[in-house]
């Protein structure tokens, strides 16, 4: 009976659960849920710090900060499938605009190649997800290693102000990824902790790695979309 009165246990649950026990509530993961506040604060602070706000593509990377935020609310504030769906679907905005940043600076792409790319890349990945059922982080995982790899290719060609904020992003994510696994089913795993959880942490961790891929971006001064 219990299960019944539970505000979301009608719907199709995640396919992933993280350490935070849910709760028979509105907000089943509190901690993991109101963490997300941080890519908003993020995003909000991305698109008003653009000199060139809408008409500069790199304004996307504050946009996705802000869909991230509350797609992943809702996915932590319910457990549910439909919702993990809209959580990956915003994180595979920020891959696929990394990949595409760097796909288009590397093969000197026209904007209205980029834009196709990136298009097509996130109706493919989401649509991936789907039909495998699966919850579509390995998809994320691939897309983002790929911008990396390219980025290292061309750091002879970036000015040098460029270095300091590549290395910041790939070792702010690093380590946001190890607290994610530690977090999931490791030694962080405190699963009646709803204060501050390490998948919290992996979220306030992510938020500094997309500020840092903007200014990388800034740095390097292309508008790939």
């Amino acid at each position: 009976m219990l299960g019944r009165m539970c505000p979301w246990s009608g719907h199709a649950p995640a396919t992933i659960s993280f350490c935070e026990r849910r709760l028979c509530a509105w907000i089943v993961e509190p901690s993991n849920a109101w963490s997300n506040v941080a890519y908003v604060l993020v995003g909000l602070f991305i698109i008003w710090r653009n000199p060139e706000r809408w008409r500069d593509a790199r304004t996307a990377i504050g946009v996705g900060a802000v869909l991230i935020g509350l797609g992943s609310f809702s996915f932590h504030a319910t457990g549910i499938r439909v919702f993990e769906i809209v959580d990956v679907a915003t994180m595979y905005v920020i891959s696929g605009l990394g990949l595409t940043f760097a796909l288009k600076r590397w093969r000197e792409w026209s904007d209205a190649l980029a834009l196709g790319f990136f298009v097509a890349c996130l109706a493919a990945s989401c649509v991936l997800m789907i039909v495998l059922g699966n919850d579509g982080i390995l998809v994320f995982g691939v897309e983002l290693g790929l911008a990396v790899v390219i980025e290292i290719r061309l750091r002879a060609t970036n000015p040098p102000a460029a270095t300091p904020w590549l290395v910041a992003v790939v070792s702010s994510f690093a380590a946001a990824l190890a607290i994610w696994v530690l977090d999931l089913r490791g030694p962080l795993c405190a699963p009646d902790n709803h204060l501050v959880t390490g998948h919290a942490i992996w979220h306030a961790l992510t938020a500094v790695t997309i500020l840092c891929f903007f200014r990388f971006q800034q740095v390097v001064g292309e508008q790939p979309v």
